[in-house]
C-alpha cells in the first residue's frame, strides 16, 4: 500500500479504528502514516479507571495515562477522535467534568460521547433485567433503557446534555482545535508534503483545489450560518488560521471542521432546549 500510495501521489487518505495500545508501537504508526492514514478512533469509554475494569478495558490502564497515550498517537502525526460512555455502574455525578477534563486536556475535537445503553441478547442487558435496571419502552424519556446505579436517570440525561454543551461552545471547540492544529503544528498527512516537494506541479493541482474548496466553505460559513455569533467566531478564527498557517490542505480541513462543529453546536443547542428528543450518542 505504501508503495502504491508513493508512486501514484497519495490519492487515497484513511480513517481507521485501533486500541490505546496503538501509542505503545511505534513502527505501526509509522507505517500508518506513510500510508496516509491521517486519523484514528479510539475506544476511550471514560477516564473512571474503575470503569475501564468493569468493562474490561484493561488496556487502557496499562502505562501511563490515557491523556499521554493520546498525545503520543497525536505526535506521530495521527488525529484522534474518541468514543466515550457516561453511566456506567461506578460512574457518579463527577463523571461529566472528568470526562470535560479529559477530552480537553488531550486536544480531542470529535469525542462520540453516548449514555450506556443494553442491547438486547448481550450479558449487560441480561444483568441489568436480572436487578430491574432496564426501561424497555419504545421510547425512553432519558435516551436510554438503562436506569443507572449511581445516577438518577434525569441526572444522567441532564449531565450528558450538558456535557455536550460545554464541548462543543465554540470557544472550548477552537481553543481545543488551534491547540492541536495551530499552537502544536500538527503534522498532518507528512508524507504528501514530501512527494509534493519531488512534484511541483502536482502540488499547484491540489493546493489551488484545496484554495478553491476552503473558499467555498469559508463563504458558506461566514455567510450562511443562521446564528450570526458563529458566524463570526468561524470568521475570526478561520482568518486566525489563515495567518498562522496558510497552508491550503490545512486550511481545508480547518474549514470543515468549522461545519462540523456547527452540526454539533447546533444538535446540543437542541436537546438543551427540549427542541428535540435526546440524541444518545454522537
Amino acid at each position: 500500500m505504501i508503495k502504491w500510495q508513493q508512486a501514484e501521489g497519495y490519492p487515497l487518505t484513511f480513517f481507521t479504528e485501533a486500541s490505546i495500545d496503538l501509542a505503545e508501537d511505534d513502527e505501526m504508526m509509522r507505517l500508518m502514516t506513510e500510508a496516509n492514514f491521517v486519523t484514528v478512533f479510539i475506544g476511550v469509554e471514560s477516564p473512571n479507571e474503575a470503569s475501564l475494569r468493569e468493562t474490561k478495558k484493561f488496556q487502557n490502564v496499562r502505562k501511563g495515562t490515557l491523556t499521554e497515550k493520546v498525545h503520543t498517537i497525536q505526535n506521530a502525526g495521527l488525529e484522534v477522535w474518541c468514543g466515550m460512555i457516561v453511566g456506567f455502574d461506578h460512574d457518579d455525578d463527577s463523571i461529566f467534568a472528568s470526562q470535560r477534563r479529559f477530552i480537553r486536556e488531550s486536544r480531542i475535537q470529535h469525542a462520540m460521547i453516548g449514555m450506556l445503553v443494553a442491547i438486547p441478547k448481550t450479558p449487560l442487558y441480561d444483568r441489568l433485567a436480572d436487578e430491574g435496571r432496564l426501561d424497555d419502552s419504545d421510547k425512553p424519556a432519558c435516551g436510554t433503557n438503562v436506569i443507572p446505579l449511581r445516577l438518577s436517570r434525569e441526572e444522567l440525561r441532564d449531565g450528558y446534555v450538558r456535557l455536550m454543551q460545554d464541548l462543543y461552545e465554540p470557544e472550548a471547540y477552537f481553543d481545543s482545535l488551534d491547540g492541536l492544529y495551530l499552537d502544536d503544528d500538527f503534522q498532518y498527512a507528512l508524507p504528501r508534503g514530501r512527494y509534493w516537494r519531488r512534484h511541483p506541479l502536482s502540488w499547484l493541482k491540489t493546493q489551488t483545489i484545496s484554495l478553491v474548496r476552503f473558499l467555498y466553505l469559508y463563504r458558506r460559513l461566514t455567510h450562511d450560518i443562521p446564528d450570526s455569533r458563529l458566524r463570526q467566531c468561524y470568521r475570526t478564527r478561520l482568518r486566525g488560521a489563515v495567518r498562522r498557517r496558510p497552508d491550503p490542505d490545512m486550511l481545508l480541513v480547518y474549514a470543515i471542521k468549522c461545519g462540523m462543529h456547527y452540526h454539533h453546536h447546533t444538535m446540543a443547542t437542541q436537546m438543551a432546549r427540549r427542541e428535540t428528543d435526546v440524541v444518545n450518542s454522537f
